[in-house]
């Protein structure tokens, strides 16, 4: 019914809601030489989002995702991999955390996601982590070393399901904290001493 070319990505798209919101933000993010890098950079911008540190890679084209949607708002990624997908642990030095006072990841790699963690820990910034399913590392021992860094887990049901089924729960793969989404049913936050639910709840769409 609708076919649009949008910029997005799950970092870029929190770092515009907090600009949106008011708070300074900053994004560390690659893109290549192309106009879809262009278009994106030009939004980021015009959100107010600090881009100072995106990298650019010359001669790629900027990571792409199709994503296909229900008429009930239930999502398929198809993933267009390029070599301008993720920033390289040398894109991001120490000064980019000058003045951050806290820190949202994903983990499309791991030793990226490392090196940020130990300059957050350096700083004493506190980490948010957006887990998906792709991304979840095989190696346990990997996983749970890079969950014990986080301060709080943000999981989907199907990343979930999948801590589930191989530590139990996401604290007993290592996390502290851990906000589950569950769609239209709304959302679950657990530590080791807390369970709330949050139901979900209809609302009037005016921009997705």
């Amino acid at each position: 019914e609708r076919l649009a070319l949008t910029p997005g990505g799950m970092c870029a798209n929190v770092a515009v809601g907090i600009a949106r919101l008011g708070a300074p933000v900053r994004l560390v993010a690659a893109i290549g030489v192309d106009d879809s890098g262009r278009t994106a950079l030009a939004a980021l911008r015009a959100e107010g989002v600090d881009a100072e540190w995106v990298a650019v890679r010359p001669g790629e084209e900027t990571f792409t995702c199709l994503i296909l949607l229900t008429p009930s708002g239930e999502k398929s990624l198809v993933r267009l991999a390029t070599p301008a997908y993720l920033p390289h642990p040398s894109d991001v030095p120490s000064a980019c955390f000058e003045g951050v006072r806290h820190l949202h990841l994903t983990l499309g790699s791991a030793p990226l996601a490392r090196h940020c963690l130990d300059l957050a820990r350096a700083r004493a910034v506190p980490v948010s982590l957006d887990l998906e399913t792709a991304d979840m590392p095989q190696d346990a021992g990997l996983l749970r070393a890079i969950l014990a860094d986080v301060d709080l887990l943000f999981v989907n049901r199907e990343a979930r399901r999948q801590l589930d089924a191989r530590f139990g729960s996401p604290l007993g793969a290592g996390a502290r904290a851990t906000v589950t989404t569950l769609g239209g049913q709304g959302s679950r936050y657990e530590d080791a001493d807390l369970c709330v639910e949050a139901p979900g709840f209809r609302v009037r769409v005016r921009d997705t």
